[in-house]
C-alpha cells in the first residue's frame, strides 16, 4: 500500500480502520455480558452458573503454577532430584480436578 499511495496516506488509513474498530468494539462488547442485547436466556444461565467452575479450576491452576516454583528448590534440596517438582505439581493438579466434584453448576456463588 505504501508503494501505491505513500506512507503518510497509508497511515491515515490505517488509522481511520483503528478508530472505526474502536467504534464497533465500543458498540459491541459490554463489561458484563448478561447486559448484551443478543443475549439469551440459554447464555445468561451459563453466564451465571457456568463461569463458576471454570474460575475455581483457573483458581487451582494459577495457585499451582505459584507453589511450583517455590518449593522446587526446596524439594530438589530435599530428595536430591528436580523429579520431586513434578510429583508436586501432579499432586496440585490432581487435587484440582478432584475439586469438579465438588461443584454445583446450578448454584449461584454467594458474594
Amino acid at each position: 500500500m505504501i508503494a501505491i499511495v505513500g506512507w503518510r496516506l497509508s497511515f491515515a488509513a490505517f488509522g481511520v480502520y483503528g478508530l472505526v474498530w474502536c467504534w464497533l468494539f465500543w458498540r459491541w462488547y459490554r463489561d458484563d455480558p448478561a447486559n448484551h442485547p443478543t443475549v439469551n436466556e440459554a447464555e445468561l444461565a451459563y453466564i451465571r452458573y457456568g463461569g463458576t467452575a471454570t474460575g475455581f479450576m483457573n483458581t487451582a491452576s494459577s495457585a499451582s503454577s505459584v507453589i511450583s516454583p517455590i518449593t522446587a528448590a526446596w524439594l530438589a534440596a530435599r530428595f536430591g532430584s528436580f523429579e520431586s517438582m513434578f510429583w508436586d505439581a501432579t499432586v496440585v493438579y490432581l487435587i484440582g480436578a478432584l475439586l469438579w466434584f465438588l461443584i454445583d453448576p446450578e448454584r449461584r456463588v454467594r458474594g
